[in-house]
């Protein structure tokens, strides 16, 4: 469940609004989409994420509407070999089971989790959406569901089932980035990230830096650009993004930004002393990614140089330069490409 998704829900529960969250428990055989993979349906009919797409999202649509209508959950069993998949293209072999439930904006235990998960993500901190679900004994059609909210230091039984409730296994099972589930007897709990995704900080606001600023934010992604140039760095170049006017030279230039493992610093300054500059501070930073632009050429040159002034070649190995996937990029557009296409595929590894 990324970020954005997540806050939109939360704006709308908040609200006072009823959100249908239709959420991937499981998944096996060649399912399009991965468990915890969800898609919301606002009030107001708009749809958040994706569950798939074609004939199978379908059928979680008009699914949701009968949830809203009923105001009752379901567990939909969907086999991507039947006929209707088939001819409509889904020929995975796979099958899914997909949760369908009404998040209610007047209810305040679905209020208060949502409030708290999304105060923890501005935080920077991890929490986890938990959610079981059981056999409803008097309709065969339906099942019982319950929200809960899990933390770093908290946890908030909602309106979870009691019967197999155990927050040690929970924090033992608990995954940061992937859905996992956890069975007690007929019961089921599916612990899912709500992650603090982090920023994307960019150092230079060139051609490069507008064209990744632009792709950033469109992807979703928090991001701050940094330059010592005021004619470039503003917001009506960076409408989307965090502008820092950094010293001459880029000094200081991560002064007050509090950066995160979460974070991802991307350097594409003006300059091989600045980029030089911009490397030596990101190291001792703490981000979880760095990636530098430039040729393999300018990389030696530079890491040498940091080695003469005592880094160690491990830090630099960690380094993603030339930065971006090998996609053949040549303009600064096809470049910022490869650079969030790197982002994606570094995000989606397991740590």
């Amino acid at each position: 469940m990324e970020k954005e998704f997540f806050r939109q829900i939360t704006e709308s529960v908040l609200r006072g609004e009823p959100v249908v969250v239709a959420t991937v428990l499981s998944r096996s055989g060649s399912a399009p989409r991965e468990a915890g993979a969800a898609l919301a349906v606002l009030e107001n009919g708009a749809l958040l994420g994706t569950v798939g797409g074609g004939p199978l999202e379908a059928r979680v649509i008009a699914t949701a509407a009968d949830v809203a209508a009923a105001k009752r959950p379901v567990l939909l069993k969907i086999f991507l070999t039947d006929d209707q998949s088939v001819l409509g293209g889904l020929i995975c072999g796979g099958q899914m089971e997909v949760l369908i439930d009404v998040w209610d904006g007047v209810n305040a235990q679905v209020r208060r989790i949502c409030e708290n998960a999304w105060l923890a993500v501005l935080s920077g901190k991890h929490a986890w959406i938990v959610r079981s679900i059981a056999p409803d004994q008097d309709h065969d059609s339906f099942v019982k569901t319950g929200l809960g909210l899990m933390t770093a230091g908290d946890f908030d039984e909602g309106s979870l089932d009691p019967a197999g409730l155990d927050p040690g296994s929970f924090r033992k099972a608990c995954l940061p980035r992937d859905a996992t589930i956890v069975a007690a007897g007929s019961v089921r709990y599916q612990i899912q990230p709500v992650p603090a995704s982090g920023r994307v900080i960019i150092a230079g606001a060139g051609h490069v830096g507008r064209e990744l600023a632009d792709l950033c934010a469109l992807m979703g992604w928090d991001t701050v650009v940094i330059d010592d140039r005021p004619g470039l760095a503003h917001a009506g170049r960076f409408p989307a993004a965090r502008i820092v006017t950094a010293q001459t030279a880029f000094e200081n230039c991560f002064a007050g930004l509090n950066v995160a493992n979460d974070d991802r610093i991307v350097i594409v300054t003006k300059g091989h002393e600045h980029d030089r500059s911009v490397l030596f501070q990101a190291l001792s930073s703490g981000a979880g990614y760095i990636g530098m632009i430039g040729s393999r050429r300018k990389r030696d040159a530079i890491y040498e140089s940091l080695i003469h002034d005592g880094v160690s070649r491990g830090a630099l190995a960690a380094v993603h330069c030339p930065i971006g996937l090998s996609i053949g990029a040549q303009t600064p557009a096809e470049i910022a490409v490869s650079i969030v296409a790197e982002l994606i595929a570094v995000k989606g590894r397991p740590k």
